[in-house]
């Protein structure tokens, strides 16, 4: 058996982040229910409206009003459950890169560090950072300061890319 092969196809040890650092829950989720609930209760109005004015058998308006209820409820809660799981994804810091789920950005590529805040920032007391090439790090707690980290890391990166044998000059 030829090992450098085998070896080659080996699963390497994968890489422990050297910081992880996660969202403000309740800033990534509440905003998103209410528009959800907000725009699900236009829509049901909507229906209702439009069914009071089709000459229907009482029967059919209470299925059609029970079925559209039903299926905007099980929308609701669909796009809640997947508002919380993506609002309980880190962002992960390693020595080259920050990677969101299946989103990564090599720090070498960062244009951006400094933060901004909007009306819903402010209202729960978290900002963003747009990383650039359309990486954002978002409602990052106003108690976390993670600029200066990234600033950091970003100039270790460059050094370290910048030295053709890798090491630090």
């Amino acid at each position: 058996i030829n090992q450098s092969l085998f070896f080659n196809f080996m699963p390497l040890p994968s890489e422990q982040p050297l910081y992880v650092l996660y969202q403000k829950t309740s800033r990534a989720v509440i905003p998103k229910v209410v528009t959800l609930l907000f725009l699900s209760a236009l829509f049901y109005v909507g229906v209702l409206l439009n069914v009071n004015q089709l000459e229907l058998q009482p029967s059919e308006e209470t299925t059609i009003q029970i079925g559209t209820l039903t299926f905007l409820l099980v929308i609701v809660i669909i796009s809640t459950i997947l508002a919380v799981r993506k609002a309980h994804q880190p962002y992960h810091f390693y020595r080259s890169r920050i990677v969101h789920g299946k989103k990564e950005i090599a720090y070498t590529s960062i244009v951006n560090t400094e933060g901004t805040t909007d009306l819903l920032g402010k209202m729960f007391r978290t900002y963003t950072i747009n990383l650039g090439n359309d990486f954002h790090l978002r409602h990052i707690s106003n108690e976390i300061k993670i600029q200066d980290y990234i600033q950091q890391m970003r100039e270790y990166a460059k050094r370290n890319s910048s030295s053709p044998s890798g090491s630090p000059q």
